[in-house]
């Protein structure tokens, strides 16, 4: 399973370094099968005029689509359809919110999340150990868990382990 939206601090100096890593992961993955209905024009549309756009691999004879990075997002104009069609298939979308200061950060993406783009199932939150204790950060890391509007929000782990197991928590 791949996320649909990855929402990065503006500026942020390791931005690049973690879609290398990212792709790195990709290519060590086969394709998947396509078995949404209609994946293959939904990917279609959404790679379309993409700003950014990173392909790995091949289409597969037997309907898989490449993994596809979608970067260069621009928040400002949230009616970008990546923002509000859920790709049901191979496709990470790639936008920048806020700064690096992380208090601006937060507040930024969780407005953005719960405002522009579509859909509540489930949303991550990478948090560094150093800002999950640091006094200042914390307070801000707790409201956007407060605020976000996600069936399940999981924090350095896949919220889809909620599935898996059935029996956490939901909202």
């Amino acid at each position: 399973m791949l996320a649909k939206l990855l929402i990065l601090p503006r500026g942020w100096g390791d931005a690049d370094t973690l879609l290398r890593y990212v792709r790195a992961a990709l290519e060590s993955v086969p394709p998947r099968r396509a078995y949404y209905p209609g994946a293959r024009a939904r990917w279609g549309h959404l790679t379309d005029g993409a700003p950014e756009l990173v392909t790995i691999g091949d289409d597969g004879a037997d309907d898989t689509l490449r993994w596809t990075i979608v970067s260069g997002l621009d928040a400002s104009h949230p009616e970008d359809p990546r923002f509000s069609v859920e790709p049901f298939c191979s496709l990470l979308s790639v936008t920048e919110i806020g700064s690096t200061d992380p208090l601006e950060f937060l507040a930024q993406a969780s407005e953005f999340a719960n405002e522009h783009v579509w859909g509540t199932l489930n949303a991550m939150l990478f948090v560094h150990p150093r800002s999950d204790s640091d006094p200042g950060v914390r307070p801000a890391l707790d409201r956007a868990l407060r605020e976000l509007r996600y069936g399940t929000i999981a924090i350095n782990h896949w919220p889809a382990m909620v599935y898996a197991f059935g029996v956490p928590p939901w909202g």
